[in-house]
């Protein structure tokens, strides 16, 4: 099971975002989650195992001033992956996360801006020791491993895929 949802990151100030907003967030970033994994969790018991993946973020790594909602959201799914991986290592099922930043896409690093703008490109290079985006395929590939059978000791881990940063 790979659950790979995605919510915007908004700069939003703490006494300027209303509790609404946060619920609706934690809804998507946490509960969402939650659910798959708990539905995937009945299935993977009576199969005698299973492999679970859930795609969060390093925002909470180093979180930005005005991104508490992501980052809050982003770190309570990465705390899921490894109580997750606590409670269900007994039934032979693997639970990890893969936390990505300057992961290249267009919602959150749109090329026009960060592969062609020179002053971007910059600051990518001044912040990612890798001094480049992360490609989907590559962050496929590690998903691939993750469920392959291949890491079959991995488990209740938070996997940075950020080049190198923080």
């Amino acid at each position: 099971m790979v659950s790979n949802d995605a919510f915007p990151a908004r700069r939003s100030k703490i006494d300027e975002t209303d509790p609404d907003d946060y619920r609706k967030a934690l809804d998507s970033l946490m509960v969402a989650p939650f659910r798959l994994a708990g539905a995937a969790a009945k299935v993977m018991k009576a199969q005698g195992g299973g492999r679970m993946v859930l795609l969060t973020s390093a925002s909470p790594f180093r979180p930005y001033p005005g991104f508490t909602v992501y980052a809050s959201g982003r770190a309570g799914a990465s705390g899921l992956a490894v109580a997750l991986a606590k409670e269900l290592g007994p039934f032979n099922i693997q639970v990890n996360a893969v936390a990505p930043n300057f992961l290249y896409s267009e919602t959150y690093y749109p090329k026009a801006q960060w592969q062609d703008d020179p002053k971007y490109v910059q600051r990518l290079k001044d912040m990612v020791p890798l001094q480049r985006l992360g490609r989907p395929e590559e962050i496929g590939q590690l998903v691939a491993f993750l469920v392959s059978g291949k890491s079959d000791f991995v488990t209740g881990q938070v996997i940075g895929f950020t080049g190198g940063w923080p």
